[in-house]
């Protein structure tokens, strides 16, 4: 098998398992009130329970 025979494949197998990675559940909480939010993806909040 050549390079690119072998990119491709790797690419194939990446594209497979990606969906899976973005599927996972990681659980669940309540937020009562979101204090601040420093970026995109950063914020402090207070979490019921």
């Amino acid at each position: 098998m050549d390079t690119t025979g072998k990119k491709r494949t790797l690419a194939a197998i990446v594209a497979c398992l990606l969906p899976s990675l973005a599927l996972a559940e990681y659980g669940n909480a309540t937020i009562s009130e979101v204090i601040s939010i420093y970026d995109a993806d950063t914020f402090r909040a207070i979490i019921d329970g």
